[in-house]
This record gives structure tokens, sequence and C-alpha cells, in this order.
């Protein structure tokens, strides 16, 4: 397809990463990407996410929705208690915030495409916040939309 319209076919995966992991899911996807080692790719897709999110601020464009649902999604994989981190990565209070203000930054970024108003993006990152302690954050952003 690639060549048929003149374009490298990286740059092409690239462009169309989020609609290639909705049609073929995650695992194919990701190998299109060349991350090939699945210790490390949940953290190339969140690198390439962040990316994203942020040359299109910077250029003023709206971001696309499946990196902001990407980002929200986030604390999913963490936890903060290491006594009960039982598979997932346990995070440090400097990382529990990095990762707290990533997901906030992607909520003023769908405050801009009004997908902050969507119920599913929304439970997502309330979701997030709680597990990762953020409780005021939480409160505030919820109180933001009533």
């Amino acid at each position: 397809v690639a060549n048929t319209i003149g374009m490298d076919k990286d740059e092409w995966v690239t462009s169309r990463y989020w609609e290639i992991k909705r049609y073929v899911g995650y695992h194919y996807a990701r190998l299109l990407m060349n991350w090939n080692d699945p210790s490390t790719s949940r953290k190339s897709e969140l690198i390439f996410a962040i990316n994203e999110m942020r040359s299109c601020s910077n250029q003023g464009a709206l971001t696309k929705n499946a990196p902001l649902m990407f980002i929200a999604q986030q604390g999913d994989h963490y936890s903060t208690d290491k006594q009960y981190a039982s598979g997932k990565d346990s995070l440090s209070e400097r990382d529990r915030r990095s990762v707290v203000n990533l997901i906030l930054e992607a909520c003023v970024e769908a405050n801009r495409s009004n997908l902050l108003q969507k119920y599913s993006f929304t439970a997502h990152v309330a979701r997030s916040l709680r597990k990762l302690n953020a409780n005021k954050e939480c409160i505030k952003i919820v109180r933001g939309l009533v």
C-alpha cells in the first residue's frame, strides 16, 4: 500500500499505527513498528504516544483519541504499593508523579477535542489516577466536568 501512494513503508505504518492497532491488535501492530521485545514494547508504545501528543500540541493540531486514551490507561499498568504489585511495575514517588503529570497533560489535550467529555476517557483517567493515589487530581478532573 505504501509503495502505491509513494510513501516509505515505515513512514506509512507510523502514520497509521493507531488504526492498524485497532484492526489487527497490539501484537501484530508492535511487530510492524519493530518493537520486537515484549518486555519493552509497552514503553516504546508509550513513548510513541507521548511524542505524537506533544508533536500535535506544538503544531496546534488536535491529537488523535487513541494515543490520549493509551496515556490515560497508564495507571492500570502500575502499582504504588510494593507489597501488592503482583506482576505490575512498582513505582517510586518520583515516577508516580511523572505518570500522574503525563495523564493530566493528556487531559488538557483531550479537553481541546472534547474527548475529556466522553465517559470512556474520563473513566480511564479516574481509574488511573485513583490507582496512582492521585486522589486530589482525580477529584479536580471530575469536578471540572460537572
